[in-house]
């Protein structure tokens, strides 16, 4: 009798195991495996086009997704243009209720995405400004949010040397992303925080030469320097050298920033926890400061941070 049980109760769980699945299927777009491989199919068929792979899913826990790679490194950007306008049409009829994310491969390590919007006019402009990058900052990847292009984080090795290069190639295009310093590279490390202008990066990298301490990082955006980053020896002489950055800094700009620096350990290395002897303070203005600002430093960096704004009479 407890054997036939048991059988009742694992045949009744099986069955609303089947039954649970079946309407969480039913919950999901449906099946558009027929259409994704007819627009594969379509692609790898146009102009420009040398290859296209595709991966699709259709499952509750895995996603319901499109994701194409098109290589078309040879090219024109109005070919470009049309293989996304094609991906634009599908996406808007068919595969209206899935995720559809687009590489396009322009040239050798040089690529365009696209997750959102499928606009032809910024593909085949992006396709070209991707290209005219790739000389400058090596491998790029460009992709679009809010509105503006982004190459995201590239590792060079003199970022001071290229920055300028950057934003001459981009030209009218409204440009973001960050240069960092490769492992033995020459700092600082540049950030366009925001489209910018030749003007602005002459202006900041004027007043980052001025400095007497070098940079870490400097992110600028259409005005000028909006942050400074340093990394600071922890000794005596911490408070004075960071105030005399300040100093320097308010001096040489007009706009408001804000200087942030990590302290270090002897012979320069970083703390255990980078977090807790950190430190920040703006310079020109009271504005919004990092989040980190007291919480969970130390009482030494807290001590430092506290002076340093005091001294400049700005942000308590």
């Amino acid at each position: 009798m407890a054997v036939r049980l048991t059988t009742v109760r694992r045949l009744v769980a099986l069955l609303v195991v089947v039954v649970v699945t079946a309407a969480i299927a039913a919950c999901g777009p449906p099946d558009r495996s027929k259409e994704a491989n007819e627009l594969r199919d379509t692609l790898a068929s146009m102009p420009g086009v040398d290859a296209v792979d595709m991966f699709y899913s259709h499952d509750f826990t895995a996603g319901y997704t499109v994701s194409l790679d098109v290589d078309m490194p040879a090219a024109s950007t109005a070919q470009v243009g049309d293989v996304t306008s094609t991906i634009g049409a599908a996406k808007a009829d068919s595969l209206e209720e899935y995720g559809v994310t687009v590489d396009i491969v322009v040239d050798e390590h040089t690529a365009i995405s696209m997750w959102t919007t499928f606009d032809p006019e910024w593909a085949a402009t992006r396709a070209g400004l991707a290209r005219d990058l790739h000389p400058v900052i090596g491998n790029v990847t460009l992709d679009i949010s809010d509105g503006v292009t982004s190459f995201g984080r590239v590792e060079v090795h003199d970022p001071s040397a290229i920055v300028r290069d950057v934003v001459q190639v981009a030209g009218d295009i409204p440009l973001v992303g960050s240069l960092q310093v490769d492992e033995g590279g020459v700092r600082p490390g540049w950030s366009l925080g925001s489209p910018t202008t030749d003007a602005a990066v002459v202006s900041a990298q004027r007043v980052v030469a001025g400095l007497s301490t070098v940079p870490e990082y400097v992110e600028i955006d259409g005005v000028g320097i909006s942050l400074v980053r340093v990394e600071v020896p922890e000794d005596p002489a911490a408070y004075d050298t960071l105030v005399a950055l300040a100093s320097e800094l308010d001096a040489a700009q007009l706009s408001p920033m804000t200087l942030k620096w990590t302290l270090t350990s002897e012979h320069g290395m970083r703390k255990e926890s980078d977090q807790e002897w950190e430190g920040s303070t703006r310079v020109g203005d009271c504005g919004e400061l990092p989040t980190f600002d007291t919480e969970y430093l130390t009482p030494a960096a807290k001590d430092i941070q506290q002076r340093v704004r005091k001294a400049l009479r700005q942000c308590k």
